[in-house]
């Protein structure tokens, strides 16, 4: 029996014994503004973490609720909310394919939602993680500057024209 084996998706089929690739989860938007005239420049995006497919912009051009809705086989959404004037009146929800409420804002507005693995996300850290969907900040690098070179000359007439070089990974003086 093909279908979606994942559990982890909406349209997962217990009986399916081989996964067709059409694993996929459903999102509804429910954008609300307090005011009725539109969001004002305001936009909602979805940014897939693997795939960098875009959800949106998303908005209401005018009065004072709109319903938007789309499907992804991806698990991990970095959203940003923001973009115009009156943000104060800019509020809405996010809510899976069961109806249940996953992430609610207003703007401005950054943030995540889904399935997501933090973590150092810059392969240049010395502490990357190459699993990591969503950077937490933590990443650590090798720095020079955190060395101190302390010179003395023994008899106190100076360096007599030597020199002290630092040179990086890659041979670079």
């Amino acid at each position: 029996v093909y279908g979606c084996t994942d559990p982890a998706f909406d349209n997962y089929d217990a009986t399916a014994t081989v996964d067709d690739g059409s694993c996929a989860n459903t999102y509804t938007l429910n954008m609300f503004d307090s005011w009725g005239d539109g969001w004002n420049g305001n936009t909602w995006t979805a940014t897939s973490t693997s795939t960098g497919t875009v959800y949106g912009p998303y908005t209401i051009a005018s009065g004072s609720s709109g319903t938007e809705t789309f499907t992804s086989s991806d698990l991990c959404f970095t959203v940003v909310c923001d973009g115009g004037a009156y943000q104060s009146e800019v509020s809405w929800d996010l809510l899976d394919g069961s109806g249940t409420i996953i992430l609610s804002g207003g703007a401005p507005y950054t943030g995540y939602f889904g399935t997501c693995v933090l973590g150092c996300t810059d392969p240049n850290a010395t502490n990357y993680d190459p699993t990591a969907d969503i950077d937490d900040g933590s990443c650590t690098f090798n720095n020079c500057s955190n060395y101190t070179l302390t010179m003395i000359d023994s008899w106190g007439d100076g360096w007599n024209g030597n020199t002290f070089d630092v040179y990086d990974a890659s041979g670079a003086l």
